[in-house]
């Protein structure tokens, strides 16, 4: 296998961040990119329809095999150079499990995240975020009670 073809949604603000992340990853196969639907994917693919449907994310190899959802995202990051031992311990039995699962819930979410990640829905985006509550950051001070900002050798102490 010499190329892996990801088709991806255009309308997907998503989908669209993650194709332009996609191609300035470094790889060990090339990587082309295609709109679902368009011309040219119906050119390359013409019974792709008959085996993925719509909001299927999937990607071909140059040999035809065919991946879909989690198992196409795997396969994507098997072909990125900073990503293949990712790809490898996600595709382990005991966590393939947890990558559909996390694959799932990504997608079933697309349509919002994208709404959230446009660049005129900056507003909304940040009223979402603030709604999360967060707990302060507890580290250890150096004195009883005393509130002291701490020291980089007490904050690597605390991480170790």
């Amino acid at each position: 296998m010499e190329k892996l073809y990801v088709l991806y949604d255009p309308k997907c603000e998503l989908c669209c961040r993650l194709k332009n992340w996609i191609l300035v990853q470094r790889s060990w196969i090339g990587i082309a990119v295609v709109e679902q639907g368009s011309e040219k994917a119906k050119r390359l693919f013409p019974d792709l329809e008959r085996i993925a449907a719509k909001e299927d994310l999937a990607v071909i190899s140059d040999e035809g095999a065919v991946y879909l959802n989690d198992r196409a995202w795997i396969m994507v990051m098997h072909a990125m150079v900073d990503y293949r031992d990712w790809a490898a311990r996600l595709a382990h039995p005991l966590l393939m499990p947890l990558a559909r699962q996390a694959f799932a819930a990504l997608s079933k979410s697309r349509h919002f995240i994208s709404s959230m990640l446009s660049p005129e829905n900056t507003e909304a985006l940040a009223a979402e975020l603030r709604k999360v509550e967060l707990e302060a950051c507890a580290l250890p001070s150096g004195n009883a009670g005393g509130a002291r900002a701490p020291h980089v050798s007490t904050v690597r102490e605390y991480l170790q």
